[in-house]
């Protein structure tokens, strides 16, 4: 399947969850991603179970730190995205 081939998305929380099945349909079709998520240990674990074409880092989206450089990192990586999911939440 590869039917996004050539998409560079950005899913804010997607290291489990709703986030982490879009972020593996999104893989699995071609995509290259960025996946953000707070918890180090759910970032390794994405990171190994999407492979290449995900870049998992750590970003607490409530930091407006880390969201300047998630928005630097995206940029020098991506330039331009086509799709951005902001599926970050807590319960």
């Amino acid at each position: 399947m590869s039917n996004y081939n050539e998409i560079k998305a950005v899913i804010i929380g997607g290291t489990h969850g709703m986030g982490f099945a879009t972020a593996r349909a999104l893989v699995d079709g071609g995509a290259q991603l960025i996946i953000t998520g707070s918890n180090p240990h759910k970032v390794v674990e994405a990171s190994n179970a999407l492979g290449e074409r995900a870049r998992v880092i750590v970003s607490d989206i409530t930091s407006m730190a880390d969201i300047i450089k998630l928005r630097k990192e995206v940029e020098e990586e991506m330039g331009a995205i086509d799709f951005l999911h902001v599926n970050a939440g807590m319960a």
